[in-house]
């Protein structure tokens, strides 16, 4: 993959800062897709919980905007966005990673960006 020139906007924003935003952006698609695969499952017509689908593809646009917000950030700072492959995955994979990474933040803390917005944004 070519390497994208460098933006005449970018001023005082250390590559890991962009690392780390471009990680974020990714891991909001992720969870939007995978809430998305949610809310259909929950939609089709052998599972039929209506509610469920809803909440999910609430959830799923929620995500969407996160990672749209984020991108407009990267832009805005002269960085740029590299978006990684979506991994296939059944819906429970899905949901036992994110139930797997919600333990995680809240056993541990996810402070990764804060650390790395502190030190370098």
């Amino acid at each position: 993959m070519a390497t994208a020139p460098s933006s005449q906007v970018r001023q005082n924003y250390h590559p890991e800062c962009e690392a780390a935003i471009n990680s974020q952006i990714n891991l909001e698609l992720y969870a939007s897709y995978v809430y998305l695969s949610m809310a259909f499952y929950f939609d089709r017509d052998d599972v039929a919980l209506e509610n469920f689908s809803k909440f999910f593809l609430r959830q799923s646009h929620e995500e969407s905007q996160h990672a749209e917000k984020l991108m407009q950030l990267q832009n805005q700072r002269g960085g740029r966005i590299r978006l990684r492959d979506i991994m296939n995955g059944t819906v429970m994979q899905g949901v036992r990673r994110m139930n797997l990474e919600l333990r995680w933040d809240v056993r541990f803390g996810n402070t990764h960006i804060g650390d790395i917005s502190y030190r370098w944004c």
